[in-house]
């Protein structure tokens, strides 16, 4: 089978069980190339749910909404994982952790404070999250994550077998 009807077998019925299709990812080279087509399963998914002529608006996806996607990926066996920060957390994260250097990135829209940044983004960023997945050469699935800026929000995704 190949992904568009992958896709299309998960993507364009209602949600299924954990676990409840059988996929085999058999074949593939390597770990990043699984990682690679899980991303393209997300996107396609995306794509079918929430997509505008092709593209996606990840700003405008709520909580609930990305629960969807990752009840789609458990019916395949796989654990979605998703984060959230703004663009102001990664910059502190990144001079916490630095000698010199100080980095700062550019907002969009606008230096938010604290208070924002506690409510719309809980999660705290960690260095491991934005290690680029091109870099890596594990087994380990998990290791592989994807990061994208929209605007000034940063999202993480990225696998882990059920």
């Amino acid at each position: 089978m190949d992904i568009s009807e992958l896709v299309y077998n998960i993507f364009r019925k209602p949600v299924q069980p954990a676990k409840s299709i059988q996929v085999c990812f058999d074949g593939m080279e390597n770990t990043r190339e699984l990682f690679e087509t899980l991303l393209t399963i997300f996107t396609e998914g995306m794509k079918i749910h929430f997509g505008n002529n092709g593209n996606v608006d990840l700003n405008t996806i709520t909580l609930s909404q990305f629960k969807k996607i990752v009840e789609y990926f458990a019916s395949i066996g796989i654990l979605l994982h998703f984060y959230k920060f703004h663009i102001k957390q990664l910059e502190i994260m990144e001079n916490n952790n630095k000698q010199s250097n100080y980095i700062h990135y550019s907002y969009t829209l606008y230096n938010p404070d604290d208070t924002y940044i506690e409510t719309d983004y809980p999660d705290t960023p960690t260095p491991e999250l934005f290690i680029h997945y091109k870099k890596l050469d594990s087994n380990n699935i998990i290791d592989y994550k994807f990061q994208i800026r929209v605007l000034d929000t940063i999202y993480v995704v990225f696998f882990q077998f059920i």
